[in-house]
Protein backbone atom coordinates (compact mmCIF):
# COMPACT_ATOMS: atom_id res chain seq x y z
CA UNK A 1 0.00 0.00 0.00
CA UNK A 2 1.67 3.57 -0.72
CA UNK A 3 1.58 5.94 1.52
CA UNK A 4 1.82 9.79 0.79
CA UNK A 5 2.79 13.00 2.59
CA UNK A 6 0.38 15.53 2.14
CA UNK A 7 1.32 19.28 1.96
CA UNK A 8 -1.28 20.50 4.80
CA UNK A 9 -1.43 22.40 7.65
CA UNK A 10 -3.13 19.81 11.06
CA UNK A 11 -5.98 21.90 12.32
CA UNK A 12 -7.11 23.68 8.65
CA UNK A 13 -10.02 23.45 7.54
CA UNK A 14 -9.07 21.07 4.72
CA UNK A 15 -6.88 18.68 7.09
CA UNK A 16 -10.49 18.52 9.50
CA UNK A 17 -12.20 17.69 6.44
CA UNK A 18 -9.85 14.30 5.12
CA UNK A 19 -10.16 13.67 9.01
CA UNK A 20 -13.46 13.15 9.15
CA UNK A 21 -13.59 11.57 5.78
CA UNK A 22 -10.09 8.68 6.84
CA UNK A 23 -9.91 6.12 9.58
CA UNK A 24 -6.90 7.77 12.38
CA UNK A 25 -4.97 6.01 15.26
CA UNK A 26 -6.92 8.35 17.43
CA UNK A 27 -10.12 6.48 17.05
CA UNK A 28 -8.83 3.01 16.93
CA UNK A 29 -10.09 2.11 20.84
CA UNK A 30 -12.98 3.46 19.91
CA UNK A 31 -13.81 1.11 16.81
CA UNK A 32 -12.82 -1.56 19.37
CA UNK A 33 -15.16 -1.10 22.21
CA UNK A 34 -12.43 -0.30 24.04
CA UNK A 35 -13.07 3.48 25.11
CA UNK A 36 -15.16 3.72 27.78
CA UNK A 37 -15.74 7.24 26.60
CA UNK A 38 -16.99 6.94 23.77
CA UNK A 39 -19.22 4.09 21.39
CA UNK A 40 -18.95 3.50 17.62
CA UNK A 41 -22.07 4.56 17.17
CA UNK A 42 -21.05 7.82 18.87
CA UNK A 43 -17.88 8.32 16.68
CA UNK A 44 -19.99 7.08 13.73
CA UNK A 45 -22.51 9.88 14.15
CA UNK A 46 -19.85 12.55 14.83
CA UNK A 47 -18.05 11.70 11.31
CA UNK A 48 -21.05 12.10 9.55
CA UNK A 49 -21.49 15.25 11.57
CA UNK A 50 -24.81 14.25 12.71
CA UNK A 51 -23.35 15.06 16.37
CA UNK A 52 -21.53 17.76 17.74
CA UNK A 53 -17.45 17.78 17.69
CA UNK A 54 -15.97 16.16 21.13
CA UNK A 55 -15.47 19.41 23.22
CA UNK A 56 -11.78 19.42 24.36
CA UNK A 57 -10.84 19.03 27.66
CA UNK A 58 -8.22 20.74 29.81
CA UNK A 59 -5.69 17.85 28.95
CA UNK A 60 -6.59 17.84 25.18
CA UNK A 61 -6.30 22.19 25.38
CA UNK A 62 -2.94 21.45 27.61
CA UNK A 63 -1.19 19.27 25.26
CA UNK A 64 -2.36 21.18 22.25
CA UNK A 65 -0.61 24.55 23.67
CA UNK A 66 2.63 22.75 24.76
CA UNK A 67 3.14 20.44 21.57
CA UNK A 68 5.46 23.18 19.69
CA UNK A 69 7.44 23.39 23.12
CA UNK A 70 7.98 19.71 23.42
CA UNK A 71 8.59 18.96 19.96
CA UNK A 72 11.36 22.11 19.64
CA UNK A 73 13.00 20.49 22.97
CA UNK A 74 13.00 16.88 21.75
CA UNK A 75 14.29 17.98 18.40
CA UNK A 76 17.29 19.49 20.15
CA UNK A 77 17.97 16.44 21.92
CA UNK A 78 16.85 13.47 19.43
CA UNK A 79 18.44 15.16 16.73
CA UNK A 80 20.91 18.51 16.80
CA UNK A 81 22.11 18.19 13.84
CA UNK A 82 19.04 18.73 12.17
CA UNK A 83 16.19 21.37 11.22
CA UNK A 84 14.62 18.96 13.80
CA UNK A 85 11.44 17.17 13.37
CA UNK A 86 8.19 18.70 11.76
CA UNK A 87 4.41 18.33 11.59
CA UNK A 88 3.21 15.72 8.84
CA UNK A 89 0.35 14.07 7.20
CA UNK A 90 0.45 10.70 5.99
CA UNK A 91 -2.67 9.24 4.31
CA UNK A 92 -2.84 5.45 2.78
CA UNK A 93 -5.94 4.32 1.14
CA UNK A 94 -9.04 4.54 3.95
CA UNK A 95 -6.14 5.87 6.91
CA UNK A 96 -4.92 8.80 7.50
CA UNK A 97 -1.70 9.92 10.31
CA UNK A 98 -1.46 13.02 11.76
CA UNK A 99 2.14 12.80 13.18
CA UNK A 100 3.93 15.29 15.65
CA UNK A 101 7.05 15.27 14.16
CA UNK A 102 8.72 12.96 11.05
CA UNK A 103 12.23 13.69 10.32
CA UNK A 104 13.66 11.25 7.41
CA UNK A 105 12.36 7.31 8.92
CA UNK A 106 12.19 8.39 12.22
CA UNK A 107 8.46 9.59 13.45
CA UNK A 108 7.23 11.24 17.25
CA UNK A 109 4.43 11.34 18.59
CA UNK A 110 4.22 13.60 21.46
CA UNK A 111 1.48 13.24 24.82
CA UNK A 112 1.50 16.25 27.12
Amino acid sequence: MTIKMLEMEQGSAEWLELRRLKRTASETATVMRCNPYQTPLQLARQKRQLDPPTEKTYAMEFGLANEPAVRKAASEYLAPASNGYKPAVLVSGDYLASLDGELGDSIMEIKC
